[in-house]
């Protein structure tokens, strides 16, 4: 047993939503993923270890004469056999991803790193409630309110993943409570249109502050050149897009010159010409110039682990770099961030928190011993699983799908199934999550993270029941 202390274009739900994802811009490590996927799954790869290049092997003689007629249903059902242990190898790998440290790509485990160097990043990753989804995201406007769908289910049915339930119980830990600071986003602080006119000013953007269905915004109105909003939400949400720098962008030639005479116009549509805007920074020069940027808009970049997405090997003329600032608070990430996309022109996209964290206070939090328990208790339900590790999943998920056959009728006096998983809890760690009230305001307040033998996770609020309001939204 053992437990820790702790010593954010046009659409701008969409842009909230972009921001909001800690796995945003990451790529996979593929060849890692394969190499855990061969060791935990080896059959998923029978049949396929040739070494790339070589000549592919003869055919196996299927005793079926060549010129015989071929059951074409009957081959379709062998290649969806044939893929399903790769597909379900691909299942595992993302296990495998978040198993090995919550929600791997998000934390930066996988396929990222400051400079090139993943050994230098030391913040621990984020703990996410169930309840971390804000009124705003709803209407599905932000990342939050989909994982904790996610992980609520996921509480429900662990570990057979539909109709299971989980009885949570501890073994070892401290039954002695603590207390641990928390902090408030002070969005309404800064929204305000000095504030856009402030940040419009740092990031070049020229034009007078206008509404935007609740939001400010400044800049080009039809979208051709910058702009920057100032989102109404908890966080008081940036976000800043230059499509004269986008790496992807391209500008449409209409209509197009017609072949053969070079004179006259074709009917065809006009093609789109992509800009090139020459080499993007390095991993390391991307992450210096996005702790400029938060220096420029008044942020502290200390407090922030600054990671640069490693560039996938296949990728000859990479056109962007992208780089995630994550907040850091007592060395663990909360969360929040600020992620921006450098192509060779400069900053073509930047999205993130602004709202400054004020401290609110010392709350009283339970001990770890009653944390297990509030897995169990509706209250907490919002809570759940975070990361699976367990070897009997990766069994399980790893088993080959068989043809669909007719289950059995239940017999007469015959029990019910209502499968219960045991689940003993056996590490603690007390940290912090970002939860918003029912009004939209973020705050920043103690959790934990609660993980059995295995290494599997769950999470959930750490304050004291004297200290939450159970009165009901609304």
């Amino acid at each position: 047993m053992t437990t820790h202390t702790p010593e954010q274009p046009d659409d701008a739900a969409l842009e909230r939503l972009r921001a909001a994802d800690p796995a945003a811009g990451l790529d996979p490590d593929t060849e890692a993923l394969e190499a855990a996927v061969r060791t935990r799954v080896p059959e998923a790869f029978a049949g396929a270890t040739a070494t790339p290049g070589a000549p592919a092997s003869p055919p196996a003689d299927t005793g079926v004469p060549s010129g015989a007629p071929v059951d074409e249903l009957a081959e379709r059902r062998a290649r969806r056999r044939r893929r399903a242990p790769l597909q379900v190898a691909a299942a595992v790998a993302g296990v495998l991803v978040v198993g090995a440290g919550g929600y791997a790509l998000g934390a930066g485990a996988v396929g990222a790193s400051p400079a090139g160097d993943t050994s230098e990043l030391t913040a621990r990753a984020p703990i996410q409630l169930g309840t971390a989804d804000a009124p705003a995201a709803a209407d599905g406007a932000g990342a939050e309110s989909f994982a904790g769908d996610a992980r609520s289910a996921a509480d429900v049915a662990y570990p057979g993943y539909w109709g299971g339930r989980t009885v949570f119980h501890q073994d070892g830990l401290p039954t002695e409570g603590a207390s641990a600071s928390a902090w408030a986003y002070d969005a309404a602080g800064v929204f305000a249109p000095e504030t856009l006119l402030r940040v419009a000013d740092a990031l070049g953007v020229d034009g007078e502050v206008r509404e935007d269905y609740g939001s400010l915004s400044a800049g080009s109105a039809d979208w051709t050149g910058p702009t920057v909003s100032l989102q109404p939400d908890g966080l008081a949400s940036v976000s800043f897009n230059d499509p004269t720098k986008d790496p992807w962008g391209c500008v449409v030639v209409s209509p197009a010159p017609a072949d053969g005479d070079g004179g006259g116009e074709s009917v065809e549509p006009g093609v789109c010409e992509e800009a090139d805007h020459g080499a993007p920074p390095s991993g390391a020069d991307a992450v210096e110039q996005l702790r400029d940027v938060l220096a420029t808009l008044g942020l502290d970049p200390a407090g922030y682990e600054v990671v640069a997405d490693e560039q996938a090997p296949d990728v000859e003329a990479p056109r962007a770099t992208t780089v995630t600032a994550h907040e850091v608070v007592d060395g663990q990430r909360t969360g929040t961030q600020w992620s921006a996309t450098f192509s060779g022109a400069g900053l073509a996209s930047l999205y993130g928190a602004l709202a400054p964290r004020v401290e609110i206070g010392t709350y009283d939090v339970v001990s770890p011993a009653e944390a297990v328990e509030r897995l169990g208790d509706p209250r907490f339900g919002g809570g759940g699983m975070i990361a699976w590790a367990r070897e009997s999943t990766l069994e399980q998920m790893a088993v080959e799908p068989e043809e669909p056959t007719v289950p059995p009728t239940l017999g007469e006096g015959a029990r019910f199934a209502w499968p219960v998983t045991d689940v003993t809890i056996t590490d603690a760690r007390l940290g912090l999550a970002v939860q918003y009230q029912p009004d939209g305001a973020a705050v920043l307040l103690p959790a934990y993270e609660l993980s059995d033998a295995e290494g599997n996770a769950w999470s959930v609020v750490a304050v004291v029941d004297e200290q939450l309001d159970f009165a009901p939204a609304g």
